[in-house]
């Protein structure tokens, strides 16, 4: 016996696919009758009863409704002043550039591009060799070209009055438009990785946690929110829309909600108990 009764079979299948090859049953060209446009089915033979055929199937469009979604409220994060305190702690013990970053940072609320690009008239008047009594953010470095004067408060100016002579050993000449803050290897620019490692590595010895630069920033406002109106906070951030600065207030009322339901929260379970 040639062949066993499996490959019989499978001869058996393969005769029966190709016979209606060898008929011409789909010898006919394919037309659109037999597979219209958003149809999906096997196409009826061409020696088919024209009942069996398709002929002209109206087409109706449907449209999926558009879902609007509401994009979220923005996450701020920021750090309570205990752990500001200890990453300013940690700062003192790197020097005076690292301590005056960190403060100008949290607050002053300036953008780490914003602190990169501070130039030594920005801050000091090199004729007297004396602070300006306000730090000056510059239209080139503003965010959306949004130039501003921030008041300079009495610890930030103590350490730019440190700071100075500090800068005079790395630099013992420098002009107006010297970096305010370089490299203590370099003598270059600060750039926004090099703030961005900084504050990362006060994060992690100081908090054991990441910390980021705008996270310093949100600190500033969020503290900022609770002690003055909110077209001031605005104008210190430099926002140019008003709902830019109202994520703040959001944050500070659910801060006010958390602190009530901590306080009460025991208290309102028990009368609902006892009515």
């Amino acid at each position: 016996m040639l062949f066993s009764k499996q490959a019989a079979r499978n001869h058996g299948r393969r005769l029966a696919i190709r016979r209606p090859f060898r008929a011409g049953r789909l010898a006919a060209p394919y037309t659109l009758a037999d597979r219209p446009n958003g149809l999906h089915h096997v196409p009826a033979p061409p020696n088919a009863p024209a009942a069996r055929r398709p002929t002209e199937i109206p087409k109706t469009e449907r449209r999926r409704p558009v879902q609007r979604k509401t994009p979220p409220t923005p996450v701020v994060r920021c750090l309570s002043g205990p752990d500001l305190e200890l990453l300013e702690r940690a700062a003192v013990r790197r020097g005076v550039r690292d301590t005056l970053i960190v403060h100008l940072l949290s607050r002053l609320g300036l953008r780490v591009g914003e602190l990169c690009g501070l130039r030594m008239d920005d801050a000091y008047d090199l004729t007297t060799g004396a602070v300006l009594p306000f730090i000056h953010v510059r239209k080139e470095s503003a965010k959306r070209g949004q130039p501003r004067d921030l008041p300079t408060p009495v610890a930030v100016r103590g350490l730019l009055t440190d700071y100075l002579q500090a800068y005079y050993k790395l630099n013992p000449a420098p002009t107006p438009t010297s970096p305010l803050f370089i490299g203590r290897k370099t003598r270059a620019a600060m750039q926004d990785r090099d703030i961005q490692r900084l504050v990362t590595k006060l994060g992690q010895v100081a908090l054991r946690r990441r910390v980021w630069p705008h996270m310093l920033r949100h600190t500033f406002a969020t503290s900022l929110i609770r002690s003055t109106d909110i077209h001031t906070v605005r104008t210190l951030l430099g926002h140019r829309r008003l709902e830019s600065t109202g994520i703040y207030l959001h944050t500070d009322s659910e801060r006010q909600r958390d602190a009530l339901n901590r306080a009460f929260g025991d208290a309102a379970n028990g009368d609902r108990k006892t009515h």
